[in-house]
């Protein structure tokens, strides 16, 4: 998030909601010594500059709105001296999401591939581990192809969506990693990606087959991106809260959604787990990876 400059308090809402018009994202603000416009994306920082030097040049021009907008479209945000006061942004929809729509098609198009079946040809080479070895195997070692240097199993199962929730996944990669993407730039989601889905698929490979809590048994026979998108919402869930001026924000559709699949991890019933088919150990440990992202990336403003 960058700040444009200093306008006077009508300037800066009819500035606003030009580049708003302009589809960039920003914010006019009320601080202390006066109101200033900032920008969210990185990427619109040099072209808002641009249109900025030229509103104060010819700021009764005719391609500027002439009143300033209403007050949905204008968040005033009132600093104080010595800090600033949470509130509560407008979400904007996520923009120049190129990386997750690639992410989403590269997903579809895995899933189509292989069939939904770990046992194909695809699912062989991209799951943690492959599933025919693993089953003649009498050692049962889940590590055993990636310690021989197939380290790309680390993260590639992802990909391989093997359930009812591949579309409401993808759904929600959008919302949660456009969000991302649009405010923090593709290498952040990247970063966040590769984290949580290496730190969430090696919980759900490595964790016990007979848990003390059966919902939270594991098992290297999975897929699935549920726990990036539990990380990319515990991410987002903690920015939201933390450092609301950038404008991460939750609907309550996805909110009550994936909550509820997190619920779902401690149901200690065997057959209803057996019902649901779904990785919990990659959930939960995905929404702490992420929430743990969002409270480090927070303190860095």
């Amino acid at each position: 998030m960058r700040r444009l400059g200093e306008l006077a308090e009508d300037d800066a809402k009819r500035f606003a909601q030009f580049l708003r018009e302009q589809e960039i994202a920003v914010e006019a603000r009320r601080e202390s010594d006066g109101w200033t416009v900032w920008v969210y994306d990185e990427n619109d920082v040099v072209a808002a500059r641009a249109e900025l030097e030229r509103f104060r040049g010819e700021p009764e021009h005719e391609r500027y709105p002439r009143e300033a907008a209403p007050e949905d479209l204008v968040e005033e945000v009132e600093l104080a001296r010595d800090g600033e006061q949470p509130v509560n942004l407008p979400f904007s929809p996520p923009r120049r999401t190129k990386y997750v729509w690639t992410l989403i098609l590269l997903t579809l198009a895995v899933t189509t591939w292989g069939g939904c079946d770990l046992e194909s040809t695809v699912g062989e080479q991209l799951a943690f581990c492959n599933p025919i070895k693993y089953d003649l195997s009498t050692t049962k070692n889940v590590l055993s192809d990636i310690q021989v240097g197939q380290v790309w199993r680390l993260i590639t199962p992802i990909f391989l969506d093997l359930s009812y929730l591949l579309i409401p996944n993808m759904i929600f990669l959008y919302r949660l990693g456009g969000q991302i993407e649009t405010r923090q730039g593709p290498l952040v989601l990247a970063l966040l990606i590769v984290v949580i889905g290496v730190l969430s698929n090696t919980a759900q490979a490595l964790g016990p087959e007979q848990a003390a809590l059966p919902s939270l048994s594991g098992s290297p026979k999975f897929g699935g991106m549920s726990g990036v998108v539990c990380g990319l919402f515990g991410y987002v869930l903690v920015r939201a809260a933390l450092t609301p001026r950038w404008g991460f924000w939750i609907d309550r559709f996805t909110a009550v959604l994936i909550v509820s699949c997190l619920v779902a991890c401690f149901i200690p019933n065997q057959e209803f787990q057996s019902a649901l088919q779904i990785a919990n150990l990659s959930l939960l440990i995905g929404f702490l990876t992420g929430g743990a992202a969002g409270v480090l990336m927070s303190r860095r403003g």
